[in-house]
């Protein structure tokens, strides 16, 4: 399948009950009926479920929109735009209920962090995180410095792609689902997005204005009270490690007028921790380097960085974390099938999670895993039993070790209808032959794929050819029994497609 074939889920349309009214996604007064719900502080239901999963409206440029409540993507249906694979998959299922604990009733996520977001006396926090093998802390009673990008990743649905978003998602598009993921958790001190710092998108012409707006977000660091240092926290992606008399500058890009001082023995860390990061950001322009920091002023007024961790992630803002993992995410990029990428957050590299997830596929969502040449039997076993814990998804493998990618584990695979029935089949061709002649080239060649080598077709295309097969053989001037058992034909293929 190519991307030009859509998704079946595309064609759904999302039903919602707001104050015991049902309304479709693409109803007139929907927008209308948002709004209302917006200022009442309502809570709508998708009906994805039978009894409702509740959902919240964010306002964003104007319009009301209707989002997921924070880790609730396991509780829709699998065809609902809303799925998320269950947190036991990835490195967040640890995490709910210590670290991440929901508040259900008012819709926000209280995190706690394993890092602080002020400065008293003396260093007492490693400037650089640790990777998670470097660390032996619980890792279900905090999240680090990735752990929380990797959730703000995750509930801002960056996680997330399609190849019908293509060119679509750039910085402007993740700064917005960052900060609207921000305001629905909170930490010790209030709010996330209160003190989430993510450059707004740069522009030279408004270059004074921008910086204006920065200086006023970056205030409350000037309002520390005395012996006390505040910091803020900043996701923005890497342009360049600028070289300094002592350390390095960090330029973020859209922010190249606020570099970032990194002490010598912080970039040092930096570059043994992150190696596998920098190796993939330096071998291909394409990537994105991803930062999340704690900053602050220090004594001399100079604003340095105080703990740093390094996300890769694809063009299209994907993470990922081996080539394997890459290769993976270029191979389903290019089709219209939604997938869903697993995180890590806290957990080490020898603990599996899952990859990614195709919700789309039926019968049931697929789970894809990739076991690494070097896994060891602990690792398998963990595999296994995550595998067996979720028997309501299929599992697709693949061992590094055996070869190159696997089959993709499409719901409808291919099917060759002249194995099946090779006397209908071949004597049809004869007919298929004899009209494709009488064709215009273009739907000669239709004719000739759809019924010479029907194998080599996917089922979304199979019903297009149809589609254009069927007109043309209400206007052929063959006979009318050659006709009609072609059109069977056709239709015997469309039921062939659902049965598989």
């Amino acid at each position: 399948m190519g991307p030009s074939d859509r998704s079946w889920k595309e064609k759904i349309t999302r039903r919602y009950r707001i104050d015991g009214i049902e309304f479709a996604e693409d109803a007139p007064e929907m927008a209308n009926a948002l709004a209302d719900t917006f200022a009442r502080k309502l809570r709508p239901l998708c009906l994805c479920r039978p009894d409702g999963v509740p959902m919240y409206i964010a306002r964003f440029d104007g319009q009301h929109l209707v989002k997921r409540m924070p880790s609730s993507g396991g509780s829709h249906d699998p065809s609902c735009a809303a799925y998320q694979p269950p947190h036991e998959l990835s490195g967040l299922g640890p995490l709910i209920g210590d670290a991440i604990r929901i508040d259900e009733e008012n819709g926000v996520a209280a995190l706690r962090l394993d890092f602080s977001l002020a400065k008293t006396g003396a260093r007492s926090a490693p400037a650089v995180e640790a990777s998670a093998s470097d660390t032996v802390k619980n890792i279900s009673k905090r999240l680090s410095l990735r752990a929380l990008l990797h959730y703000l990743w995750q509930e801002g649905e960056l996680t997330e792609w399609t190849a019908a978003w293509a060119g679509k998602r750039g910085w402007g598009r993740v700064r917005t689902s960052l900060m609207e993921a921000a305001q629905r958790m909170t930490v010790s001190s209030g709010s996330l997005s209160e003190v989430l710092f993510v450059p707004e998108v740069f522009h030279p012409e408004d270059k004074s204005a921008i910086a204006a707006r920065r200086a006023t977000t970056l205030a409350v660091l000037a309002k520390s009270g005395t012996g006390k240092r505040k910091l803020m926290v900043l996701v923005g992606e890497v342009k360049e490690f600028a070289e300094a008399r002592s350390g390095r500058r960090l330029i973020v890009k859209h922010m190249p007028d606020y570099p970032l001082v990194i002490e010598e023995w912080k970039w040092k860390r930096l570059e043994t921790t992150f190696a596998t990061e920098f190796a993939f950001w330096n071998a291909d322009p394409a990537l994105h380097l991803v930062t999340i920091l704690t900053f602050g002023p220090n004594a001399a007024g100079l604003v340095v960085i105080e703990e740093m961790a390094l996300l890769i992630t694809t063009e299209n803002w994907i993470p990922f974390e081996t080539a394997h993992e890459r290769q993976l995410l270029e191979r389903l990029a290019r089709l219209r099938r939604k997938s869903v990428k697993g995180l890590r957050f806290n957990l080490s590299p020898d603990k599996p999670v899952v990859s990614v997830t195709l919700p789309e596929p039926r019968p049931d969502p697929v789970a894809m895993f990739i076991l690494p040449a070097d896994a060891d039997e602990a690792y398998e076993v963990a595999l296994a039993g995550m595998i067996e814990a979720r028997p309501e998804m299929r599992a697709w493998i693949w061992h590094v070790g055996e070869g190159d990618i696997p089959k993709l584990p499409w719901g409808h695979p291919r099917f060759k209808l002249s194995v099946e029935r090779p006397a209908l089949h071949f004597k049809l061709v004869g007919n298929a032959l004899q009209i494709s002649r009488a064709c215009r080239p273009g739907q000669m060649s239709l004719f000739l794929r759809l019924f010479v080598f029907p194998e080599c077709c996917s089922p979304s295309a199979h019903r297009r050819v149809a589609m254009v097969a069927s007109r043309a053989l209400v206007s052929s001037q063959m006979a009318r029994a050659r006709r009609l058992a072609m059109l069977r034909y056709i239709c015997y293929m469309e039921a062939m497609i659902y049965q598989n």
